[in-house]
């Protein structure tokens, strides 16, 4: 019990390196050895997951808004080509969509700050 007791202490000072089984060690050093990398794997199954998934959504979140932005410059750049070529009507339809992309990263700004607040008054 005290070996187990001193492996887990070395292994919270010392990182997973302590775990790693030589040939020197007796069979009791391997046993707490083994029980010590089971008992630390339950305790951080799911860790690494979590922070994928934070990743990920980050990553998503920032494809959104630079898609919504290049989404604006496009038909910014339509309406400005269409009214120098005096085609006033494809220039007000360019307008339009630019307007409805600017909309679109208003509404997912106003949600994000929405479940900001909510998980702010949960805490």
């Amino acid at each position: 019990m005290r070996r187990a007791l001193a492996i887990v202490v070395l292994l919270g000072m010392t990182g997973c390196a302590s775990l790693l089984v030589t040939p020197e060690d007796t069979r009791s050093d391997k046993a707490a050895k083994y029980g010590a990398r089971t008992v630390l794997g339950l305790a951080t199954l799911g860790i690494s997951e979590v922070e994928m998934g934070q990743i990920k959504k980050k990553q998503q979140r920032a494809a959104y808004i630079d898609g919504q932005y290049e989404c604006m410059a496009a038909q910014k750049a339509k309406a400005e080509r269409y009214a120098a070529e005096g085609n006033t009507e494809a220039a007000e339809m360019a307008v339009r969509f630019h307007n409805t992309c600017l909309n679109g990263l208003r509404h997912f700004y106003a949600r994000e700050e929405a479940a900001y607040a909510a998980a702010a008054r949960a805490a």
